[in-house]
């Protein structure tokens, strides 16, 4: 009889063993809970603590009256044990890069999450990156260094094709903000339409209803994730959202700077702009004072990555995303030896600046 105290986990090891070396029965059942029982010789109790356990990491599913099963979302039950990983960030193509007006802004959000998995995994895996443009991984990654990787973290303008291409090479892929709904991989998500929603609120507590949106690419699922978040807390607020408020753009400060001068120009001017990140806001700001206006106090500004702090002449909202937090959630994943396509949600933090005002929200 095995120790008690250590049982359960015991038992889910033995368990998980079991699914790894594939003995489960016809169509994936696994044995029932008086057969574990009966091989463990431990209580009944035991034995469903360990499939709880095995059910909340959604490896495994139950069906009332017909037993436990393995669970669609595994993709892989014992990943190959190649000690690298494959880090590859899609960049727009060539017609979605900036334009001529220059703006000293370099997103650092890869950077960031690639720094926090080094400190997680390094001495475990050897990490390579690689950068391969969003219409070319086809052509481009079977010639890539990643293409020896079994297990890659995507970033970027990720779209439906390349997950699909990627498992179709047997690639274990987890996605960084990836909200497409119907396509199954493991993803690593923030709570982006919440946080944005939450913008909107905020502004609107403080007595604003013009409010602007300048959004990303309109086929970038983590663009849209944003938008929608903007749109749920106007509706909810009873606010009427003006088409002549929403601009879609390339997330560049370019693109920021050139749509805020569209945005002036309606009458009514908005009293607020809500921008897909802190590049964009740092443009829609130059655009702010370059027409005579204070940003911050005529108009209001957000951003996204709380990537600029007090670095930057004028103050604006912006979201941190807790890069450091995402890159340790997505390091725990990209070690597991059972691959499976579930999601994890890591909440961001919300830090309103106006003229006068700054609080962590």
């Amino acid at each position: 009889m095995i120790n008690q105290c250590f049982a359960y986990e015991y038992v889910y090891e033995q368990i998980l063993r079991d699914i790894e070396n594939g003995e489960l029965k016809e169509n994936g059942y696994l044995l029932s809970e008086k057969e574990y029982c009966r091989k463990f010789d431990v209580s009944l109790t035991t034995v469903r603590r360990a499939l709880e356990r095995l059910r909340a990491e959604c490896i495994v599913e139950k069906i009332k009256g017909k037993g436990t099963f393995l669970s669609s979302k595994v993709r892989c039950v014992c990943c190959p044990p190649n000690r690298y990983i494959g880090m590859l960030v899609l960049s727009p193509s060539e017609q979605n890069k900036p334009g001529s007006r220059k703006t000293k802004y370099v997103n650092m959000y890869a950077h960031n999450i690639y720094k926090s998995i080094f400190r997680e995994l390094n001495g475990e895996y050897n990490l390579l990156i690689d950068t391969i443009a969003d219409d070319e991984v086809e052509k481009r990654f079977p010639s890539s260094v990643l293409s020896h990787m079994d297990k890659l973290l995507l970033m970027g303008e990720t779209r439906r094709s390349v997950v699909e291409y990627l498992h179709g090479q047997g690639k274990c892929v987890v996605v960084y903000n990836y909200f497409e709904p119907d396509v199954q991989v493991c993803r690593v998500n923030n709570d982006e339409r919440r946080k944005f929603g939450e913008v909107v609120g905020q502004f609107v507590k403080r007595g604003h209803s013009r409010i602007a949106c300048i959004n990303g690419t309109n086929n970038f699922s983590e663009s849209l994730e944003r938008y929608m978040g903007y749109q749920d807390a106007m509706i909810l607020n009873d606010l009427y959202i003006d088409a002549r408020y929403v601009k879609w753009g390339n997330m560049t400060p370019e693109d920021g700077y050139d749509l805020t001068k569209e945005l002036l120009a309606v009458d009514p001017r908005p009293t607020c702009i809500v921008c897909i990140n802190d590049g964009v806001a740092m443009g829609a700001c130059d655009a702010i004072a370059d027409a005579g206006l204070m940003p911050g106090r005529d108009v209001l500004v957000s951003g996204h990555d709380n990537a600029l702090g007090d670095n930057y002449k004028y103050k604006f909202t912006t979201i941190d995303p807790l890069y450091d937090n995402v890159g340790k959630i997505i390091a725990d994943k990209l070690r597991r030896t059972t691959w499976i396509d579930d999601e994890t949600i890591q909440p961001g933090t919300l830090i309103f600046r106006g003229e006068d005002e700054e609080k962590i929200i």
